[in-house]
């Protein structure tokens, strides 16, 4: 009541002496003066409680309710550790979920990854184990025949090659014999015009360069080192008397 005092008996106190002292607490000194509200706060019995407190004007009382928080908050507690056990099983769930995931796509991943790696060391009878018929399958079955592709092809260069190594064999034992021949026989004109004493020479009319014969040099007794035959040098090697006729011949 309006004078801090009890007027029904406590429900957690037995002795009637309660109703003789009085209640200065903070709940009922805000309902004193007339107000309504909820505080927590710790009670007489230092316990943490929710306290309801409402003034009552048409008898000029206070009303007084108070819960023990762990009473009143035990389901929403208990509701939390439920719902803190749903979301562990759920991220364990979610979890082996993930992983068995993981292991169905990076599995597939990591063969291929090997197999591309083998391939490029040099294997190529490669053989990838069944994939599932996903986007990972269809690649690996891709690359599968890919590698079978250039593996037929790595074949067909390998026969060529080998074909086109034996036919520049056959064509260099071909060209050793016809440069054997040409040898013998230069051999041969060389000694004809040695014994005949008959030299020879070969003139490129585009570039004015000329070719002598050894016997050549020996007829008109010069040095292949020290002299360089051409048109005019020929001329001096000649008979004075047959230097403009040979002159005119070679203008002409």
């Amino acid at each position: 009541n309006t004078s801090n005092l009890f007027i029904t008996q406590p429900r957690l106190i037995s002795d009637v002496v309660v109703l003789q002292r009085g209640n200065y607490s903070t709940p009922v000194k805000n309902c004193l003066r007339q107000e309504s509200g909820v505080i927590l706060a710790e009670d007489y019995r230092s316990i943490a409680v929710i306290e309801v407190y409402r003034w009552l004007p048409e008898r000029q009382l206070c009303l007084l309710v108070k819960i023990d928080q762990a009473e009143a908050f035990q389901s929403t507690n208990s509701f939390g550790i439920a719902l803190s056990l749903i979301g562990v099983l759920m991220l364990v769930i979610s979890f082996g979920i993930a992983f068995a995931l993981a292991r169905t796509i990076t599995r597939p991943i990591l063969e291929l990854q090997g197999a591309v790696v083998r391939y490029g060391q040099g294997d190529r009878e490669l053989r990838l184990p069944k994939f599932s018929s996903d986007e990972i399958g269809v690649l690996a079955r891709e690359f599968v025949g890919m590698t079978t592709s250039l593996n037929e092809k790595d074949k067909q260069l390998r026969a060529y090659a080998e074909d086109l190594e034996k036919r520049v064999e056959e064509r260099t034992e071909s060209l050793r014999a016809l440069f054997a021949v040409l040898q013998e026989k230069e051999h041969l004109l060389s000694e004809s015009q040695r014994i005949a004493h008959i030299g020879s020479w070969e003139a490129d009319l585009a570039t004015g360069n000329v070719t002598w014969s050894d016997e050549m040099y020996r007829i008109y007794d010069v040095s292949p080192q020290s002299f360089v035959p051409d048109q005019n040098s020929l001329i001096t090697l000649l008979h004075p008397d047959d230097r403009d006729l040979m002159a005119q011949w070679i203008g002409a």
